[in-house]
C-alpha cells in the first residue's frame, strides 16, 4: 500500500491549454478584485487555476472621500452644538439679574454650556475652514503647480462641491459678525480678554460670532 501511495505522489497533472486572463473584476475601487481564464484540460483534471485574486489599480489621482467624511462629521458635530446652545441659551431669555443670582444646579450647568461651547462651535468652523481651503487649493491650484492631485480637476462635481462648501462656511461667517453686531453677549457670559499685540486665537474666535 505505501509502494502505490509513494507512485500516487509523483504523478504530475498537466497543466492544459489556458486562455488570456479577463479584466480585474473589483467590487470596490483600489481594493482586491477577480479575474478569471478559460482553461482546456484533455484529462479532464488540470494544475492551472481558472480564477485568481488581482487588485485593481486604476485608481484617480485624487483624495476626496476621505476629506468629504472628515467635514460630514465636523458640519454635523457643529450643528449638534449649535442646537444644543441655542436651547441653552433660549432658557436664560427674559430671566432678570435676581433670578440668575439664584441659579439651581441644573440652570448652572447650562450656564456653563453658554459660555463654554460657542468657542467650541467656533474651533470646528475655524477647522472646517482650513480643510475647505486645502479642498480649493487640491481642485483649482496643486495640480497645474505641482503635478499632484491630476484627477481632482477632471471632476465637475467635485469643483462644484468645493466651491459650495465655501460658500456655506463664508455664510455661517458672515451670520455670526452681523449676529455679533446686533446680538451682543448677555453681561453675565461676558469674560474680559487680556490685551495682546498682534493675532492672537482669541480674537479671532470672538471675531466669529457674539
Amino acid at each position: 500500500v505505501s509502494e502505490m501511495g509513494r507512485g500516487l505522489q509523483t504523478v504530475e497533472l498537466p497543466t492544459g491549454e489556458v486562455g488570456p486572463w479577463t479584466p480585474c473584476i473589483c467590487d470596490v475601487v483600489c481594493g482586491n478584485g477577480t479575474r478569471s481564464r478559460d482553461v482546456s484540460c484533455p484529462t479532464g483534471t488540470c494544475t492551472s487555476a481558472t480564477e485568481e485574486t488581482c487588485v485593481c489599480n486604476h485608481c484617480a489621482d485624487c483624495v476626496a472621500d476621505i476629506f468629504m467624511l472628515v467635514l460630514m462629521i465636523t458640519f454635523s458635530a457643529q450643528g449638534v452644538i449649535a442646537v444644543l446652545v441655542f436651547f441653552a441659551f433660549n432658557q436664560f431669555v427674559g430671566k432678570t439679574n435676581a433670578q440668575l443670582a439664584s441659579m439651581n444646579i441644573c440652570e448652572k450647568c447650562l450656564g456653563c454650556l453658554c459660555k463654554k461651547l460657542p468657542n467650541l462651535v467656533r474651533l470646528i468652523a475655524l477647522s472646517n475652514m482650513l480643510l475647505i481651503v486645502f479642498i480649493l487649493l487640491q481642485v483649482f491650484l496643486i495640480p497645474p503647480l505641482l503635478g499632484t492631485f491630476s484627477d481632482c480637476p477632471n471632476s465637475p462635481a467635485y469643483q462644484l462641491t468645493a466651491i459650495l462648501l465655501a460658500i456655506i462656511w463664508l455664510s455661517q461667517f458672515a451670520l455670526g459678525t452681523i449676529a455679533k453686531k446686533f446680538s451682543p453677549i448677555p453681561p453675565f457670559l461676558y469674560t474680559p480678554s487680556a490685551p495682546s499685540k498682534g493675532f492672537s486665537l482669541d480674537k479671532l474666535l470672538r471675531a466669529m460670532g457674539p
